[in-house]
């Protein structure tokens, strides 16, 4: 984060000062909850106020741990997904797939801090309006899928396109394939 920054003399100061402030209080609670001179009642404050530190440090921890390698991005100016850039598209082959007058197309995938976004357009060749759900299917080289993501296309008139969006936490890194389809007519 700081890798990519120049930070003056004073910025400095000022992140070590915030960084070490709840370490300095932890120390402070510490003599207080151990100190046989002190008020039963400030001992006792002490000690829970120790207890909600530590509980808040395991979340903290706990928090990192879930998030496992959605974190990889932090300090490192490699990109995700191997796309060029952070926030670039990556294009798949995969085509155009048509079921029941509706068809797919410019499907594409960008990763950004552990989630992934998937863009893509849907044409209605129909003669009427429909509503429905799409699952776009990602394989590997394998033909191994290598993650889902599903959307929702409302109101889409005749010969109208439209733009969809969905998220996923799938790793689609080693896509190199798509499938789209409509899971659902709703009308």
């Amino acid at each position: 984060m700081f890798a990519q920054r120049n930070l003056t003399v004073n910025q400095w100061i000022l992140v070590i000062i915030i960084l070490c402030i709840p370490l300095i209080n932890l120390v402070f609670l510490l003599v207080w909850a151990l100190s046989s001179t002190e008020n039963e009642s400030v001992r006792n404050f002490s000690r829970a106020v120790i207890k909600l530190h530590l509980i808040l440090i395991g979340v903290t921890v706990a928090v990192f741990i879930g998030l496992g390698g959605s974190l990889a991005w932090i300090g490192s100016n490699e990109p995700t997904g191997g796309t060029g850039s952070m926030n670039s598209f990556l294009s798949l082959s995969g085509g155009s797939e048509t079921e029941s007058h509706i068809q797919f197309g410019n499907i594409v995938h960008r990763a950004n801090m552990g989630i992934t976004t998937i863009s893509g357009e849907t044409t209605n060749t129909d003669d009427q309006d429909h509503s429905y759900s799409a699952i776009i299917t990602f394989y590997d080289s394998n033909k191994q899928i290598v993650g889902t993501g599903m959307a929702i296309i409302d109101n889409i008139g005749p010969g109208q396109t439209k733009t969809f969006e969905t998220i996923t936490t799938d790793n689609l890194e080693n896509a190199t394939s798509y499938k789209a389809d409509v899971d659902s007519i709703i009308y």
